[in-house]
């Protein structure tokens, strides 16, 4: 039996569980006390395996209710646990609550009605919230299985009326698309959105798909449709659709009779219960007073506390409170909290093995994943700890103590205080779809790689060479149009630039944009080449190795507050390698602001510390400096090191000091600005450079920085990633890592959407203030930005207000934000500057004015400014009113606000740093290359010269060289997809784009079965295109150079050069002959070998091409 079992059973066992149980049955009310941390879970889920009893469990607050939810879900199966969400403040967003509560709302009903859930919990908040009537829901929910036959328009119009948008494609919940017989659908309580296939007006098949993809991913045989609406609104408050159901429910209503409530305190409960009520009738005061309507009453929306009172007295009910004060009805169970320990390793040993010395204890630690297990496990055998703790992985929020029954369970979040967040269900975890940021649209800048930076226009059909085919049309300088073919389309992407720049419009014809390719390409050669030589010199030279990882090294690993991602420990392995052997390092840690690179480094700087060397951490600012300063002391404060700060903020006697210290070895590390370059800075033993966000730093200096780089262990760190590819063609040139993964367990951002409104801007910032921290706000006009500090400084007089923006004086600018971070201003009004690389963890309100002019990456980037610390963050997007904003600006905001955890939609974000990170990775002044001629050329061009200066140096693979050989294919047949197939005009250059750039059959094959799939069987002229990419990918391997199909003939020529010799030749030919699944004449001369195929009249020449090469490929 294992120990969790154990703890179970004393549970299930225990007479205070049995005598509850036994008084529950007669309907009555009891009250315990002595149940903290996770225990209260553990009695529920023991009450319910006792007796199949089921739980409506009413926590205080939202953190407590999903702490509680994930314990059960650890506890108990996690079907049978059911989470209710309050829609809180999400009701009053502009663009209506966040789809992913709307969902966990509407899936709790759905679960409750059919009867499938054993335990259900909501918050005190959320009983106020009325839903629609049981009975309508049951009328309007639609049922669908494979083989029902339903009217097709009616079902559509059923859909629409139910509140669902239509769509070119779906991408988010709410949403649906209809494409001939194919209905696209998705939920607001599913992970997948669901396609549904008719034939006719029978339903042919159900399936899920991937949102990203858009591919079919699980077949289904039924689907259950619930009306949007019944779970309450959600939408914007003063929005109804036709099917708005009236809301004259309470979730009681769908809570059976034989469930028990679990309150947590019920006279709190009830107290915040009207709390809640009296600020939804300010709101909606306000909201009659601001719009002059009168319509939106209170009463069509809540219900009054006095209401929910009766709801609670209505069922048996298990109260948890602080002390019984009856105990004819109430007892004591006698269980505790356990002691924190703060990281203090040698206390929890001692507690321990006092513990165990009582007679038959059982003492567990529950870690949240198995590294964390094995880590623990490492670390307690080498501090000597009894072997009777049993250590195992359990995620709970929080461990317990019962002496009574000699039960002791402890969670790491005790020993070291780590965070433990909420664990997404399905609906949580929704990915969401960001192709259509990356796609090419009507109006959008694009750059051609012959022709430069053009406008897209659409997509035109020409007839030429007598075949119908669709091209891209752009307009360039002076209206000048060039039409791109299909054979041409890869030279074609979406422009891309640092910052959003709006680039100027190439000239056709002139010789400017060779000139601007020809320039850029010579100075990425001169880098590239200096970068090949520094680095096959440091492999040369001799430098430290230092020793494998001690156990204070492992404990301060063990004491990390969160969870490490998957890149960040490669990126800790990569340099503990480096460390350990016996050259140089100098690696690059690549990775945005909250990714953990200051970790690694710290990692770095205690390993170095161990080995009796000195750590120098250098960086561009003082700012920068102070918080680096922060985050060593807070890590390494368990241990005695010795650090201090070497800058300008230092007066000379203080830095003379440090400087003594630095070369009689009295400092372990020492973090400073380039003061730490000067020639009167000596250390006394020097073993490891730091160096944060090099490509800040002046000529003069990067030049110290080599010669320091040849001798001590380097470690660069820099906070705009580089695009992977970038990462691979600099293989052999540069040692990096990329910590691209997202943090994971950060607490979620509360993302609201509002109008400017002056008393929620005032209560926002007082909560922050109040509760001792700091606020962004975010106005990204300078003009205007001292008006609205004037505001804000009348609004909030109490409040201490200052204002940052990028057209401030360097020395102005770093005073701000040194006061900002060390607490002396409370509100920073400033313009995007705060996206620049500061971690301030005191700032978690974040308030952005105009959301609707940021675009999705620039939204992602400034709320990951907030919500790196362990307290609940929250993000205000001031917008106008929902009428004004476009149809793009609704879903960019829609996005932003359901997805509120920090690495959700990095990929769209980490694709803007990337822009930016391809410049700064060769020194600051490339960014204008990559303003100049876009992002995705600029990284093509790296990696054509990058493989031209290895195959010079005789290092490139010989298959990397043979890449640029491709065979030319003329086909007289109608190869394009037509607008009744794919309507959208994107979706379509979407399609071309990935055949063009398709380099395998198997390429191909996919989004043949991809458009099957989505749109339904391919008419001809889409099959002739897909067999037009088949014969040309396969052509190429071949290696012919020509393929001619006209009507009745096929020829093709090989590549000469290409060609085996001698015998090889013969058997080669021979096997050609034997497999070649049609006759075929050879044509042979000197220097030329090819084939001619006459096709019958009843046979397409495109196919017989295709299958004739497919046999001798």
């Amino acid at each position: 039996m294992s120990e969790l079992d154990v703890i179970k059973n004393c549970f299930l066992n225990d007479t205070v569980c049995r005598a509850i149980q036994k008084a529950l049955r007669s309907r009555e009310h009891f009250s315990v006390s002595g149940l903290p941390g996770s225990a209260g879970a553990f009695f529920i889920s023991a009450l319910s395996f006792n007796s199949d009893a089921k739980f409506f469990c009413i926590l205080e607050s939202e953190s407590t209710a999903r702490h509680f939810f994930d314990d059960l879900r650890e506890l108990m199966n996690v079907d049978d646990v059911a989470y209710y969400p309050s829609l809180d403040n999400g009701i009053w967003s502009e663009i209506g609550p966040a789809r992913t509560e709307v969902g966990q709302r509407i899936s709790t009903l759905g679960s409750l009605i059919k009867g499938k859930v054993s335990v259900v919990l909501t918050t005190a908040n959320a009983l106020l919230e009325k839903v629609a009537e049981y009975d309508d829901v049951e009328l309007y929910k639609i049922n669908l299985h494979v083989g029902h036959a339903l009217i097709f328009e009616q079902f559509v119009k059923q859909l629409v009326e139910m509140g669902f948008v239509r769509e070119e494609r779906v991408d988010a919940p709410g949403e649906m698309s209809v494409r001939g017989g194919i209905v696209d659908l998705f939920l607001f309580d599913n992970e997948h959105p669901v396609r549904i296939e008719f034939w006719g007006d029978d339903v042919e098949s159900i399936r899920l798909f991937d949102v990203e993809s858009q591919r079919s991913i699980e077949q289904r045989s039924n689907i259950e449709i619930l009306p949007l609406g019944c779970a309450g609104p959600y939408g914007p408050i003063d929005e109804r659709t036709v099917l708005d159901l009236d809301l004259q429910s309470s979730i009681f209503d769908y809570i059976a009779d034989d469930f028990i409530l679990w309150t947590e305190n019920k006279a709190l409960l009830q107290t915040i219960i009207k709390d809640y009520q009296r600020r939804v009738e300010v709101h909606f005061q306000r909201l009659a007073d601001e719009r002059h309507d009168g319509q939106i009453k209170y009463a069509d929306y809540f219900y009054e506390a006095a209401t929910i009172s009766r709801y609670l007295d209505k069922y048996p009910s298990i109260d948890v409170v602080p002390y019984i004060q009856n105990e004819d009805t109430g007892t004591h169970l006698g269980i505790h909290e356990n002691n924190h320990y703060g990281g203090n390793i040698k206390l929890f040993k001692q507690d321990v093995v006092n513990l165990l010395s009582t007679s038959h204890s059982t003492l567990a630690l529950a870690c949240d994943s198995d590294g964390q297990r094995d880590r623990m496990c490492e670390l307690l055998r080498e501090e000597s700890f009894p072997q009777d703790i049993h250590i195992f992985t359990f995620n709970l929020s929080h461990g317990f103590s019962w002496p009574e029954k000699g039960v002791y369970l402890f969670t790491v979040r005790e020993l070291y205080d780590r965070v433990r967040l909420h664990k997404p269900n399905q609906i949580e975890k929704r990915s969401m779809s960001f192709r259509e940021q990356l796609s090419i649209k009507r109006g959008d800048y694009v750059v051609h790689d012959d022709y430069g930076i053009g406008q897209f226009e659409g997509l035109e059909k020409i007839k030429a060479y007598g075949k119908v085919q669709e091209c891209l049309a752009l307009t360039y300088q002076d209206s000048d149009k060039l039409y791109v073919p299909l054979e041409k389309m890869a030279q074609v992407q979406k422009y891309s630039s640092a910052d959003g720049m709006i680039p100027t419009l190439s000239k056709l014809g002139s010789q400017s944009w060779d000139r601007l390719k020809k320039r850029t390409k010579k100075r990425i050669r001169e880098i590239t080449e200096d970068l090949l030589k520094l680095y096959a010199t440091r492999k040369m030279r001799p430098g430290y190795a230092f020793s494998s990882d001690t156990v204070w090294q492992k404990e301060l690993e063990a004491s990390f507050q969160f969870e490490e991602t998957i890149d960040q420990l490669s990126a800790i392995s990569d340099v503990k390698k480096d460390m350990q052997t016996a050259q140089p390092m100098d690696r690059l840690i690549c990775g945005d602001v909250g990714y953990g690179k200051t970790e690694v480094a710290v990692r770095a700087a205690f390993k170095a510390v161990n080995d009796g060397k000195q750590v120098a951490v250098l960086v561009p600012t003082t700012i920068l400096a102070e918080q680096h300063y922060t985050t060593f002391s807070q890590r390494l404060s368990q241990y005695p090191i010795h650090m201090s700060v070497l800058s300008r903020f230092k007066t000379l006697k203080q830095q003379k000091r440090i400087i003594e210290q630095l070369g009689n070895g009295g400092l372990d590390i020492v973090i400073g600005t380039h003061r730490l370059l000067s020639k009167d800075v000596a250390f006394k033993d020097l073993g490891l450079l730091i160096v944060d966000e090099e490509q800040r730093f002046g000529v003069v200096h990067k030049e110290k920085l080599k010669l320091l780089k040849q001798t001590v262990d380097t470690l660069t760190l820099s906070a705009t990633p580089i695009p992977r590819t970038m990462h691979m063609a600099l293989m052999g040139a540069k040692d990096m890592s990329i910590i691209n993964s997202p943090p994971h367990n950060r607490i979620p951002i509360k993302t609201e959407v509002s109008r400017f409104d002056e008393q929620l801007i005032r209560e926002a910032i007082l909560r922050e203030i109040d509760r001792g921290g700091q606020v962004f706000f975010v106005h990204n006009r300078v003009q205007s930005i001292y008006g609205i500090s004037a505001q804000l400084n009348k609004l909030i007089p109490e409040a201490n207000i200052a204002v940052a923006h990028g057209q401030m004086k360097g020395h102005q600018l770093e005073k701000v934000m040194l006061k900002f971070i060390q607490g002396e201003v409370q509100v920073l009004v400033c313009t995007m500057i705060i996206e620049s690389g500061i971690d301030m963890p005191k700032a978690n309100t974040l308030i952005i004015n105009r959301a609707d002019k940021f675009g999705l990456a620039q939204l992602y980037q400034l709320r990951g400014r907030v919500g790196r610390s362990d307290v609940q963050a929250f993000a205000y997007l001031l917008v106008p009113p929902m009428r004004k904003l476009t149809r793009d600006a609704i879903k960019r905001l829609q996005t932003i606000q359901e997805y509120s955890e920090l690495g959700s939609g990095y990929k769209i974000a980490m694709r803007d740093l990337e822009i930016r990170g391809a410049g700064n990775i060769f020194g600051a002044e490339q960014t204008g290359f990559v303003n100049a001629l876009g992002y995705e050329l600029y990284t093509k061009i790296i990696a054509q010269t990058i493989a031209e200066i290895k195959q010079e140096l005789n290092v490139e693979d010989k298959s990397e060289q043979e890449n640029g050989f491709e065979a030319k294919v003329v086909c007289a047949v109608d190869a394009y997809i037509p607008e009744d197939y794919i309507a959208s005009q994107s979706e379509r250059v979407d399609i071309y784009r990935r055949l063009v750039k398709a380099a395998k059959v198997e390429t191909v094959e996919d989004i043949h079965g991809e458009l099957n799939d989505r749109f339904g069987a391919a008419p001809a002229c889409v099959q002739n295109l897909l067999d037009y990419i088949l014969v040309k990918i396969l052509a190429t391997r071949a290696r012919l150079t020509h393929v001619r199909i006209r009507k009745n003939v096929i020829e093709g020529e090989f590549d000469y050069d290409s060609l085996p010799a001698g015998d090889t030749f013969r058997s080669w030919l021979t096997e050609i002959i034997q497999n070649a699944p049609t006759n075929f004449e050879i044509k042979q001369s000197q220097k030329t070998l090819g084939f001619v195929i006459k096709t019958p009249p009843h046979q397409s020449s495109l196919n017989v091409a295709k299958k004739f090469l497919q046999s001798i490929v």
